[in-house]
């Protein structure tokens, strides 16, 4: 089964998520501001494009706009609409 990352979505941790996105020392703020500035993950995918950044914790592999997206589902931070 493929997670469909389409159609609305809600903050549900904005608190958290503007942390994230304050942190201009993370590469990975770029994905928490596309997330904020956003209504659709069609929307969110649009802003950051094919971004791909290598934070000093993740050493194993670039992180990606669906990574970070599906990061911040998975912790209940972001839920469909």
């Amino acid at each position: 089964m493929t997670l469909e990352l389409k159609g609305r979505y809600r903050l549900v941790n904005d608190t958290h998520l503007r942390e994230r996105a304050n942190q201009k020392d993370d590469p990975r703020h770029a994905f928490y501001e596309a997330i904020l500035l956003s209504l659709t993950y069609e929307d969110y995918f649009a802003r950051v494009g094919g971004l791909k950044v290598q934070p000093d914790t993740y050493k194993t592999r670039p992180v990606n706009a669906a990574m970070e997206i599906k990061y911040c589902r998975d912790n209940g931070w972001v839920i469909d609409a």
